[in-house]
């Protein structure tokens, strides 16, 4: 708690005067009338003050807010309750929260409040969240002022409690891409298809293995139930490319700056509506953001949705590498036949010529592109696509002129 006292010096210099005026006709004239009004003054000063000393000592605050975790678009419901614990009135009570995020800041203003003896109010504030953050509740700044306005006392009370505002969920249908095979596995419309021709282990029977997996000459030879452990035909795992690389000559002006960060925030929309999706069917799922820190998530099953989450919520776009660099660099670690679904801003000659290499290196792809201008293009044109892109087997690419187009697809 920060504690900071101010005095209204214009007002306070003028009662001095007068009562520095009073006391020196008293000593010239020796009047009651001079006595009185001295003595009148002083008293009010002296009462004044203990007004305000009390109302500080016995003004009780709590602070509540509605949710810890919320969507973007979603409402912050700030709550603060104000119990006036004292036989004497409030006469002036100022009071706003601060709300504080990573880039800025966003602050309240001041409302005037007045309080009876023993009077609780309970103070409601709305705050829309358009904008994926991290965000600090529960710091209030109150100002306290003494029943003439001489002398202000301002509290800073900070209880922190973190926000997170995730980013906004479209309906998401995804797409099918058949599975690439391997040598000597048959194709599969199945990602997670067995190759039978290919053992690569052996373990104990547990409930629920198929009868067709058990390993009769072993089982015979060790008098125990035997199954075998096939080789994927391809890739399990589903691999989601969420670009965030800011090109150092974007953000000249603030027009541009803005358009960036929104661009960036529908990324993460369009990232979150897919990951949610994937882990809900039980995909098993690496998310993978070329910011400075290398984001990376994994996860197969919906309850590991707020990991992935958090991580988008927090991404900067801050990324060392240009987003086809990024993949190339990526991609090489990965298994043939995996899953690729990329998410990034308005495809260029590079980006293309990128995706085109993924799919020659046996991968399926799926690219999700955000591009402003393309709902003010014509649709039957190619904007910018080579056609021979457009044909490529195991390659979708979508346009979107914004995050919520996700869902018309």
């Amino acid at each position: 708690m920060t504690r900071v006292f101010e005095v209204d010096r214009g007002v306070l210099i003028r009662i001095l005067l007068v009562v520095s005026v009073s006391v020196l006709l008293v000593l010239i004239t020796g009047a009651r009338f001079f006595y009185l009004t001295t003595a009148l003054l002083l008293g009010v000063l002296l009462v004044n003050g203990l007004i305000l000393w009390t109302n500080i000592l016995l003004l009780v605050s709590t602070f509540h807010i509605s949710a810890s975790v919320l969507t973007a678009g979603e409402t912050l419901t700030i709550q603060y309750r104000l119990l006036n614990n004292s036989i004497l009135p409030i006469f002036h009570l100022s009071v706003k929260p601060v709300i504080s995020k990573e880039l800025g800041e966003v602050e309240f203003d001041f409302r005037h409040y007045v309080f009876r003896p023993y009077e609780i109010q309970e103070i409601e504030r709305h705050l829309r969240c358009d904008r994926r953050g991290f965000y600090t509740a529960g710091e209030i700044v109150m100002k306290l002022s003494d029943p003439l306005k001489l002398m202000t006392w301002t509290m800073t009370r900070l209880k922190p409690i973190e926000v997170a505002v995730y980013p906004r969920v479209y309906p998401y249908r995804k797409p099918k891409l058949e599975a690439v095979e391997l040598f000597g596995a048959r194709r599969s419309s199945d990602q997670r298809k067995e190759d039978q021709t290919s053992v690569k282990s052996v373990r104990k029977y547990h409930e629920g293995d198929s009868a067709r997996s058990i390993h009769w000459a072993l089982t015979a030879k060790m008098a125990e139930l035997q199954v075998k452990e096939y080789s994927n035909a391809s890739s399990k795992k589903t691999y989601v490319f969420a670009d965030g690389y800011e090109s150092p000559q974007i953000a000249e002006s603030p027009s541009e700056a803005k358009a960036s960060a929104l661009r960036f925030d529908g990324i993460a929309e369009v990232a979150a509506s897919i990951l949610t999706v994937l882990l809900r069917e039980g995909t098993e799922t690496v998310m993978l953001i070329n910011d400075r820190r290398r984001t990376e998530a994994h996860g197969r099953q919906y309850r590991h949705l707020g990991l992935f989450m958090d991580k988008l919520t927090a991404f900067l776009p801050d990324g060392p590498l240009a987003f086809p660099e990024f993949l190339s660099r990526e991609s090489r670690r990965f298994q043939e036949g995996a899953e690729l679904i990329v998410i990034c801003g308005p495809l260029d000659p590079v980006m293309q010529e990128t995706l085109r290499g993924l799919v020659k290196r046996h991968f399926r792809v799926i690219c999700y592109s955000l591009d402003p201008e393309w709902d003010a293009i014509d649709p039957h044109q190619t904007n910018g696509l080579t056609l021979s892109l457009q044909t490529v087997k195991n390659l979708q690419i979508f346009r979107l002129s914004e995050a919520s187009a996700l869902s018309k697809l």
